[in-house]
């Protein structure tokens, strides 16, 4: 059967108008999506590569800066460079003053700038904009608080003392006084640096684009004996050194029989207490100060007056790096009161940081008991007599440092019939008394009784004193002897509205005044008037007043007086209950 062209075409497949709008439209979305894509990941591409590249520019740049000089690596910030900076050229490192090297023969030309100069062409050809090195000084931890196998800890600079906030050794110098620290010393044929003196730095490398940081390498080590082959995360580890003699030790002598005495033969009954605290060495005609620590393995530690001055002698230390030894030099060179020393290894050619000992008391003179009250051997008149002694520490040579009093060694006992004396008071003066804890005033002792003090003391040098005393409190029978005051001040007109009132009372009788009953009122002799009494205005004010060596009573004024005359009363009693009323008059101002 044939079929019509018309019935031919209505059984053909094509596109209609619709079906092409719809594809162009899918095609007018995906292209730009597609576009952008390409783009993002050639960017991206390009970026990666971009920061391979800087990564690998960074590691050149951290190998190039070990094969400048250790010491013309510096720490600052070399941000300010002539490419970041127009202002500023020659990488921060040029300027009126700048010199470089050893301050015998100083540059004014910073010796490495070829390599900078190298290194940012490099930078500029690889299509990056500029470079910056930052330098971390390191040190060796000495407090054993970082991590297993790794010893070093960062600098830490004090912008006032431009020294490490942990170790006043390591800190900037200025030895040729030039305004900068980018100099050196040699001294014993080692470089010795004017920037903090660690010989170990740890380097910080970052490539920029502009402003935006492409590349960063840290942590890398620099130290100033790779060069020499030495192998070691910091060179301070390879000679560490410690001095058993610390800081707060003291030095003491021995071979006088004084010295002796105090050390070695005086009991006292808080003895144990000098098991703690900071510890003792013996320097003297026969016995050469003792010196033991820790160091490298067969090294030898030298000491020293001075810094960087002539080595007065050595010890040397095992195969452990245990070291002892006795240094006659430094024993003969120390002077009562402070001195100061330092330490240093030496092995193969290097040297550790100097180890100071600075401060450190020569104390040849053991503390004394004088001036003891009531004298020893007599016999007083009244009951509540001023009881104790002047401990103190002093030095054979007026104005030397002595290593002062150890209170912790503090007793005091009266052996007859009270025993030990809890809380003995300690005058400013130095007097250590026995009174009343409470009220600050001398205790009331029976009469006709004998009474032995013992006092004992010690200095921070171990030397250790004991005294002891006696004296007898007479039989009172009769006293109809009433109390006398003199010496009363102020008189007159007074230097200020607020005076220091002060007067003297004594008993010419037997039982001897009673210091509670000390009474002083302010123009009337009335409780509301009450300047000084066993209450007012606090309950140990008269205790503080009362100085029962001479009878002086004496105290400041607390408010302004009113301008014109004023009038104090005192009254007091003696034991037998005699008493006595005074009274004078002065002008405040």
């Amino acid at each position: 059967m044939i079929l019509s062209t018309k019935a031919r075409l209505s059984k053909s497949h094509g596109f209609s108008m619709i079906d092409v709008m719809v594809a162009v439209l899918i095609l007018g979305l995906t292209i730009p999506a597609i576009n952008i894509f390409l783009h993002w990941n050639m960017k991206h591409a390009v970026k990666s590569r971009e920061q391979v590249r800087a990564s690998r520019l960074a590691q050149m740049i951290t190998a190039r800066t070990r094969a400048m000089s250790f010491f013309n690596v510096f720490t600052k910030d070399w941000n300010t460079t002539e490419f970041v900076d127009s202002s500023k050229t020659g990488f921060g490192l040029s300027g009126i003053g700048t010199e470089f090297g050893d301050i015998t023969a100083p540059s004014s030309t910073y010796p490495d700038m070829a390599h900078l100069q190298d290194i940012q062409d490099q930078i500029k050809t690889a299509g990056f904009s500029h470079f910056t090195i930052d330098v971390q000084h390191m040190r060796r931890d000495k407090t054993n608080n970082v991590t297993a196998g790794y010893d070093l800890v960062d600098v830490e600079i004090d912008p006032a003392t431009k020294e490490d906030v942990a170790d006043d050794q390591v800190k900037y110098e200025d030895f040729n006084a030039d305004g900068d620290y980018f100099d050196y010393k040699i001294e014993d044929d080692k470089i010795i640096s004017e920037q903090p003196d660690t010989r170990v730095k740890q380097l910080t490398v970052r490539i920029y684009k502009g402003p935006e940081t492409m590349a960063m390498v840290t942590g890398e080590l620099l130290t100033a004996e790779m060069f020499r082959g030495i192998q070691g995360a910091s060179s301070e580890s390879c000679l560490p050194l410690d001095l058993d003699l610390d800081k707060e030790d003291y030095i003491h002598a021995r071979n006088e029989p004084e010295q002796d005495k105090a050390y070695n033969t005086t009991v006292i009954t808080h003895s144990s207490n000098y098991d703690s605290g900071p510890a003792v060495h013996q320097a003297d005609s026969g016995q050469d100060l003792l010196l033991t620590g820790r160091t490298a393995p067969t090294a030898d530690v030298h000491l020293y007056w001075t810094k960087g001055g002539s080595s007065l002698h050595s010890i040397t230390s095992d195969v452990n790096g245990d070291f002892t030894g006795l240094s006659n030099p430094l024993t003969t060179g120390l002077q009562e009161g402070k001195n100061t020393f330092y330490a240093r290894t030496i092995k193969g050619g290097l040297r550790s940081p100097y180890v100071i000992r600075e401060d450190i008391i020569y104390d040849i003179n053991p503390p004394k008991v004088t001036g003891v009250y009531p004298a020893h051997g007599s016999k007083v008149k009244t009951f509540s007599p001023f009881i104790g002694a002047k401990l103190t520490d002093e030095p054979v040579t007026a104005g030397r440092d002595v290593s002062g009093l150890r209170y912790d060694v503090l007793y005091m006992e009266e052996k007859n019939h009270y025993g030990e004396i809890e809380q003995p008071t300690i005058l400013p003066d130095g007097y250590v008394v026995w009174l009343d804890t409470t009220t600050l005033l001398p205790i009331k002792l029976k009469d006709d009784r004998d009474y032995r003090i013992v006092l004992e003391g010690g200095d921070m040098a171990h030397y250790k004193v004991s005294h002891e005393w006696e004296f007898e409190i007479d039989e009172i029978e009769d006293d109809n002897e009433k109390p006398e005051i003199n010496d009363e001040a102020p008189t007159g007109t007074a230097s200020s509205n607020m005076p220091t009132i002060s007067f003297k009372v004594t008993d010419n009788g037997d039982s001897g005044v009673k210091p509670s009953s000390i009474k002083v009122y302010l123009d009337f002799v009335d409780p509301a008037n009450l300047l000084l009494g066993e209450d007012v205005p606090a309950v140990d004010s008269l205790g503080r007043a009362y100085d029962g060596r001479d009878g002086t009573v004496s105290f400041d004024m607390t408010t302004p007086l009113t301008t014109g005359g004023h009038t104090i009363h005192v009254e007091v009693k003696d034991w037998k209950n005699n008493t006595t009323d005074f009274n004078w008059s002065f002008t405040s101002p």
